[in-house]
């Protein structure tokens, strides 16, 4: 009887630990490592987790180049973060929050700055999208037969999936057309491949293969641009926008793409293929490619979204009022907005804010949503490719941009806060 107590003893510690720590990493999400407040305003902290914090003044002595020592500790006074928490951040302050959980077990650093109120110019508008890939990128690697009938792969184990060839012999390579007449030039000849590989530059030399009907090959496939549909976030007054929410993958290899150059298209939605569980739905449209059609440059590629300039803000409407942007801790579950131009006039759609991961790892999916609006549900059957971009608004502030739906829920979405997505365009 005692060992099996012991056990059941055991057992429960075992899961009452685990449960524990599921809790401990549950409520790591709710609060953010760095919290920025609008400056010289009083403003409030509440972020109903179990969780006390002692705010020091970040006056900090580096030791050892790295070991932090807080010299001032505000207040000697330790705040509960179940409750609400006034604080004002002054021009050029910092802080210091050390966090414990249930004021007992160490949790996080966070820092807490001051920061302006940026207003933007919501948009929500379907825009075309050109990426010139820097240089040619290495989407696939294979084997082919040559003009002796022997399975060959000359570039097996030498060049990677996600490599970007930037120059043949020291003569740089910007288009697939010019990198197929280079190595067809080579006629089998020894060539200098110059690769990009995660921000290092590789020389490789290599041999084309001659194949049975005459050309020379390296048995890859390349690719040089890509462009698709997607939709406008915001602007400032004087044209920067952002867009996306998320970066322009390459589709087989899934990797953000190194950009060249970018532009922004004019582009008409000519039909919506409605989502359904499993199949996501989308925008099917035309990008006017002609060069009096261009509206904008694109001059960053990140995970964050794309940004640029564009050339004439009236291209997009009739400008909405300019709002102030909303900080990680001002969202909240609940009510929320989207704007989107889905059919050629801007609608806002009403969204439910379920879920708020301050703290991901994939800020792209920060802000978990349902869309409750009747209307949406009924054109589009909630969100679908090429809506990525658009606006949430929540209390009259932009709080984010849609970027992902649930492929087997189309109801279903995923939003980025705009806090994250200036950090890319900062």
């Amino acid at each position: 009887m005692r060992k099996v107590l012991k056990g059941s003893f055991a057992l429960l510690l075992i899961l009452g630990l685990i449960g524990f720590i599921i809790y401990y990493i549950w409520q790591w999400y709710k609060i953010p490592s760095q919290i920025f407040l609008e400056e010289n305003k009083n403003e409030i902290l509440f972020f109903h987790a179990p969780v006390t914090c002692e705010l020091y003044r970040d006056k900090t002595i580096k030791e050892d180049g790295n070991i932090p020592v807080h010299s001032e500790l505000l207040n000697a006074k330790k705040y509960e973060l179940n409750e609400a928490v006034p604080l004002t951040v002054r021009r050029g302050e910092s802080y210091l929050a050390e966090l414990k959980f249930f004021g007992i077990f160490p949790y996080k650093t966070v820092e807490i700055s001051s920061g302006e109120r940026q207003y933007f110019y919501p948009l929500g508008d379907p825009i075309g999208i050109y990426i010139k890939i820097d240089g040619v990128m290495v989407i696939d690697i294979g084997s082919f037969i040559n003009d002796m009938n022997e399975e060959v792969a000359p570039c097996k184990n030498i060049l990677e999936i996600g490599d970007y060839i930037t120059a043949i012999n020291g003569v740089p390579i910007t288009k697939k057309s010019e990198f197929v007449e280079c190595i067809d030039d080579s006629k089998g000849n020894v060539i200098s491949l110059t690769v990009k590989r995660d921000e290092t530059e590789l020389t490789f030399p290599l041999q084309a293969q001659k194949t049975s009907n005459g050309e020379y090959k390296l048995g890859i496939w390349i690719r040089d641009s890509l462009q698709g549909i997607g939709t406008m976030t915001a602007m400032t007054e004087d044209g920067h926008f952002m867009a996306l929410g998320h970066g322009i993958s390459d589709f087989d290899t899934g990797e953000v793409v190194d950009l060249a150059y970018g532009r922004l298209y004019k582009t008409s939605i000519l039909a919506i293929t409605n989502g359904k569980k499993g199949e996501p739905g989308e925008l099917n449209g035309v990008i006017q490619y002609q060069k009096e059609n261009i509206v904008g440059d694109v001059t960053a590629n990140t995970e964050q979204g794309i940004s640029g300039v564009l050339k004439n803000t009236d291209l997009f409407g009739e400008k909405k009022e300019p709002l102030p942007i909303a900080y990680k801790q001002d969202v909240q579950k609940g009510e929320a907005w989207i704007y989107s131009d889905l059919e050629q006039e801007g609608k806002r759609y009403k969204i439910n804010i379920t879920e708020l991961r301050y703290d991901t790892v994939d800020h792209k999916k920060g802000i978990v949503f349902d869309v409750v609006d009747g209307d949406l549900l009924d054109y589009t059957g909630g969100i679908v490719q090429g809506m990525s971009g658009s606006p949430v608004i929540q209390n009259g502030r932009i709080i984010g941009a849609v970027t992902h739906v649930l492929v087997n829920d189309p109801t279903k979405g995923y939003a980025i806060f705009i806090e994250n997505m200036l950090e890319h365009d900062n």
